[in-house]
C-alpha cells in the first residue's frame, strides 16, 4: 500500500470510526433510558418485528451498491439501474409483506406483531427511494458527508423515539424512532446527492451474476443472524425475546464498535487497483489488528457480564448478566466472517460464505429440536459452542476454496488470547468494596493495563519469528517516532 493509498485510508477510517462511535454512542445513551422506560417485551416485540421485514428483503438484496463499489461505477445510467431494480424487489417485497402481516402475527402468536410490522412498511417505504447516489463517496472512500449524513438522521430519530417512549410507554415509540431514521435518511440523501434518479429497463449484464451470488450469501447470512429470534420467539415469550436480543447487543458491542467502522473502506480500499496477493497480505494486517482488540474484548465482557448488567440494565433484566457472558464469544465468528468475504468477493466466489451460514443454520435449528430447550439461557449455552463451531468453518472453508494461510490466522490470534487470558484471570480476582459502576470502571481500566503490557511484552520477545508482531511493532514504533518528530 503506497503512502496516498495509506492516507486515504486512514481518512476513510477515521470518519467512518467517528461516525460509528457517535452514532453508536447516541444509541447506547438511548438504550439506557428506553430499557428503563419500557419493558422486555417491548424490546422482544420490536425485535421480532424487524427481523421478519428483514428475513422478506433479504430475498430482494441483490447487492448493487457492493457492485457498484467493486467495479466503481459512476456512470448515471448504470447508478439508475441499480437504483431501479431496489425499488422494483423492495417495492414489491413491502406489499408482500403488508399482505401477510396478520398471518405473520398468528404464526408467532403476539396480535400486536400485526400493527407493528405494517408500521415498519412505512418506514421502508421512505428508505425505499434514498438517492443511490450517496455510494459515489463510498467508491472514493470519503466517509465525512456519509457519517454527517447517518448522525443526522440518528439524532433526529433518537429525539423522537425519546418523546414517543415517555408519552406512549410501549413498543410503539421504537417503532417511530425506527420510521424517523429512515426518513431523515431518505430526505437528507437528496441534500447530500445531485445525482437525478429515475427508472431505467436496461441493466449491466454483470449486475445479475455478481447478485445472485450475492443473494445467497446475504440470505443464508441473515438467517443465521436472526435465526435465534425467530427461535426465542417461537418457544418464548417476547419479554424473553427482548431480554436475549437486548443482552446480545451489549455482548458484541466491542465488535460492532471497532469491526464495523472498518468494514466499508477496507472494502472499498482493497478495491483499489491492487493485485491478489496484496489484497491477501491486507486483510492479514488488518485481521491482527482486529484481533487485538476483538480478543481482549471477548474475555472482558466474559469475565465482567453480571457487572454490565446490573449497571447498563437494571433490575428489569433479571438473567441477562448469563446470556451476555456467553454470547460475548460470537464477536470471534462475526469479525472473522467480513474479512472472508471480502476475499470471497475478489476472487468470484462470494456464494461460497453462504455455505458457512447454512451450516450454522442447520446446527441451530437442529439444536433447537433436538434439544428442547426451557429457558433463554440454556439455548445461550448452545450458541456459546456454536460460536466456535461456526468459526473454525470459517476458516476451513476459507482455506480450501481461496486459500488463506491458516499460518497467519493463527499468528494473528496468538498473542492476542494469551495476553487475554492472563488478564482475563487477573481481572476475576479484583473484588473491592465499590459500588457496581465504580467496580466495573476499575476492572475495565485494570484489565486494559494489564493486557497491554502483557501483549507489548510478548509482541516484543516473538516478532522475529512472528509476522504479525513484527508488522505491529514496526507500525507502533514508526507512529511513535513521527508523533515526536512533529
Amino acid at each position: 500500500m503506497n503512502n496516498s493509498a495509506k492516507l486515504t485510508f486512514s481518512q476513510a477510517y477515521l470518519w467512518s470510526l467517528i461516525g460509528k462511535l457517535l452514532v453508536r454512542s447516541i444509541g447506547l445513551v438511548s438504550t439506557l433510558v428506553l430499557v428503563r422506560v419500557l419493558e422486555p417485551s417491548d424490546f422482544g416485540l420490536y425485535a421480532l418485528g424487524t427481523a421478519v421485514m428483514g428475513m422478506f428483503f433479504v430475498f430482494s438484496e441483490v447487492g448493487v451498491k457492493r457492485y457498484l463499489i467493486i467495479n466503481q461505477c459512476n456512470d448515471s445510467h448504470i447508478l439508475n439501474a441499480a437504483w431501479t431494480i431496489r425499488v422494483l424487489l423492495n417495492g414489491t417485497m413491502i406489499g408482500v409483506i403488508f399482505v401477510l402481516s396478520p398471518l405473520i402475527a398468528d404464526y408467532f402468536d403476539q396480535p400486536k406483531l400485526e400493527h407493528l410490522i405494517k408500521l415498519l412498511c412505512l418506514a421502508e417505504l421512505f428508505l425505499l427511494f434514498q438517492n443511490i447516489g450517496i455510494v459515489k463517496y463510498e467508491m472514493d472512500l470519503n466517509y465525512k458527508p456519509l457519517e454527517v449524513l447517518t448522525l443526522k438522521a440518528k439524532v433526529f430519530s433518537t429525539v423522537v423515539c425519546l418523546t414517543s417512549a415517555f408519552v406512549l410507554k410501549s413498543f410503539e415509540a421504537l417503532v417511530y424512532g425506527y420510521i424517523a431514521n429512515y426518513f431523515a435518511l431518505f430526505a437528507l440523501s437528496y441534500f447530500y446527492s445531485n445525482h437525478k434518479v429515475k427508472l431505467v429497463f436496461y441493466f449491466p449484464k454483470g449486475l445479475f451474476k455478481f447478485s445472485l451470488n450475492l443473494m445467497f450469501r446475504n440470505i443464508a447470512g441473515f438467517l443465521r443472524a436472526k435465526i435465534d429470534v425467530f427461535i426465542i420467539g417461537k418457544l418464548f415469550t417476547s419479554a424473553e425475546v427482548g431480554k436475549y436480543t437486548v443482552s446480545q447487543e451489549f455482548a458484541i458491542l466491542p465488535q460492532t464498535e471497532i469491526v464495523s467502522p472498518t468494514a466499508r473502506p477496507l472494502f472499498g480500499l482493497l478495491s483499489q487497483n491492487q493485485s491478489m496477493e496484496d489484497k491477501y497480505e491486507q486483510t492479514y494486517k488488518f485481521m491482527s489488528v482486529l484481533y487485538l482488540f476483538i480478543i481482549p474484548a471477548v474475555v472482558g465482557v466474559f469475565v465482567t457480564a453480571d457487572l454490565i448488567a446490573r449497571v447498563l440494565l437494571g433490575d428489569k433484566w433479571t438473567g441477562a448478566g448469563d446470556i451476555i457472558r456467553l454470547l460475548s464469544v460470537l464477536m470471534l465468528p462475526f469479525t472473522m466472517q467480513p474479512l472472508m468475504n471480502n476475499l470471497y468477493d475478489f476472487n468470484g466466489k462470494g456464494f461460497v460464505s453462504g455455505l458457512v451460514d447454512i451450516l450454522g443454520i442447520i446446527a441451530i435449528s437442529s439444536g433447537a429440536f433436538l434439544l428442547h430447550f426451557q429457558t433463554v439461557k440454556g439455548f445461550s449455552y448452545f450458541r456459546f459452542f456454536i460460536a466456535f463451531f461456526t468459526f473454525s468453518c470459517i476458516l476451513a472453508f476459507a482455506k480450501y476454496f481461496i486459500d488463506i494461510k491458516i499460518k497467519r490466522v493463527l499468528d494473528a490470534l496468538a498473542i492476542p488470547t494469551v495476553s487475554a487470558l492472563i488478564m482475563g484471570v487477573a481481572v476475576s480476582y479484583i473484588n473491592l468494596m465499590l459500588g457496581d459502576i465504580f467496580l466495573l470502571i476499575v476492572k475495565v481500566l485494570m484489565g486494559g493495563i494489564a493486557y497491554s503490557l502483557i501483549f507489548i511484552c510478548l509482541a516484543l520477545a516473538l516478532r522475529k519469528i512472528s509476522p504479525s508482531a513484527e508488522w505491529l511493532s514496526k507500525t507502533a514504533t514508526l507512529a511513535l517516532t513521527s508523533y515526536f518528530k512533529k
